[in-house]
């Protein structure tokens, strides 16, 4: 099984205040972390960002960058996975937020194990949790973005309403923590001092 790592990081961290993808962690930037991660379960990493310029002098030279077009209005990640997906030549494609200070290793090699063997017409696995599906740590197959483009046609933009229109393998997820997400000031300093 091919599986490709693919960052986002074009958000515009509005709460944060600043670019959560640039916030340091032991010294070492998310998008630098969450690249490493991406290296060591993906067999190729890409990273998708209107601006992927402003990253690469923390990235590996082999991931791949996709600049992702400057939206005239909201757009969001589901935009953005419709629109790399396609990009993508792999079997399945581990999607990743930029801004998983948290993020593991071994759970992710154990999720892709558990995606190999799903049937063809399995076209995503992801976890879940009491809030919802976790889409933004989940595996995908590039051809599920043609069924991306009709719901985004109808004005929505939600990966809940997504995911919940659609079949979807249940990842089993133990410890939630690694998954932990930080979109404010207050969360970032809260995790640093966790």
């Amino acid at each position: 099984m091919d599986c490709a790592a693919l960052i986002l990081a074009g958000g515009s961290s509005r709460r944060m205040g600043q670019d959560k993808a640039l916030l340091e962690l032991d010294g070492e930037p998310l998008i630098a972390r969450t690249s490493r991660v991406a290296a060591a379960v993906g067999d190729s990493v890409w990273l998708c960002s209107p601006q992927p310029d402003r990253y690469l002098s923390w990235l590996p030279q082999t991931v791949h960058c996709l600049t992702e077009p400057q939206p005239s209005g909201p757009q969001g990640p589901l935009t953005a996975l419709a629109w790399a997906l396609p990009q993508i030549k792999a079997d399945w494609v581990l999607l990743l937020a930029c801004d998983l200070p948290r993020l593991a290793i071994a759970p992710l090699q154990a999720w892709r194990q558990q995606v190999e063997p799903l049937p063809e017409d399995c076209l995503a696995a992801i976890a879940r949790t009491e809030q919802g599906w976790e889409p933004l740590v989940g595996f995908y197959r590039p051809a599920i973005a043609t069924t991306i483009a009709p719901w985004l046609a109808q004005g929505r933009r939600d990966f809940q309403g997504w995911l919940n229109s659609i079949t979807v393998a249940e990842l089993a997820l133990g410890d939630r923590d690694w998954l932990t997400n930080c979109n404010t000031p207050e969360e970032w300093k809260a995790l640093q001092h966790s």
